[in-house]
């Protein structure tokens, strides 16, 4: 621990340390959690584009317009199942992946 002192303040370093988890993936999990991340992210723009029709012309006519509010549930369940599909694929890797100290090598 060190302390500072500027003029009329007075500052004291605290030094921590932590440790960061690292998990070996192969490519093709890569791939596909990147294929997770693009294809929810295009569902939940796509459903926004639809809520922005929908709040847009609601007043006009909402026998008109009724089914733009329909389909803004579509692309936001497609979107949620993406993620749910990430998630799992992590959870895979997470449980799969060992400490150095436990490999059988």
């Amino acid at each position: 621990m060190s302390n500072f002192s500027f003029g009329g303040s007075h500052a004291v370093s605290v030094y921590t340390t932590r440790e960061e988890i690292v998990y070996g993936i192969f490519e093709n999990e890569l791939d596909s959690l990147s294929e997770h991340n693009t294809l929810s992210m295009v569902c939940f723009s796509v459903g926004s584009l639809f809520i922005n029709k929908v709040i847009d012309d609601w007043g006009l006519n909402f026998n008109q317009y009724y089914h733009w509010a329909l389909l803004t549930i579509i692309p936001y369940l497609l979107g949620s199942f993406f993620l749910w599909k990430k998630r799992g694929l992590t959870k895979k890797i997470k449980e799969k992946s060992k400490p150095i100290g436990q490999l059988n090598v």
